[in-house]
């Protein structure tokens, strides 16, 4: 059996941004001033448990996690389970 490590660690993800709360805000600062006039509607690839999507008002979002997925729903993101 095959485990994902995103399925098997995905509480540690949001954790480690938790701890890291500084450089979270930063990266969140970072896409904001560079997504500045592309227009929407956005979709993030690899999406996790949306702690950028949702803050950056991206619209949809996309991940193959389940666990992930759930999340970024349980936060009022549009979600997609897909892979590539």
């Amino acid at each position: 059996m095959v485990i994902q490590p995103f399925e098997k660690y995905w509480s540690d993800y949001d954790e480690w941004y938790e701890k890291h709360r500084e450089l979270c805000l930063s990266e969140l600062k970072a896409v904001e001033i560079a997504s500045r006039g592309i227009p929407r509607p956005w979709l993030e690839v690899g999406v996790g448990t949306g702690r950028f999507a949702v803050p950056l008002g991206i619209d949809i979002g996309v991940d193959p996690s389940d666990a992930m997925l759930a999340i970024a729903a349980r936060r009022g993101l549009r979600t997609v389970k897909a892979r590539g």
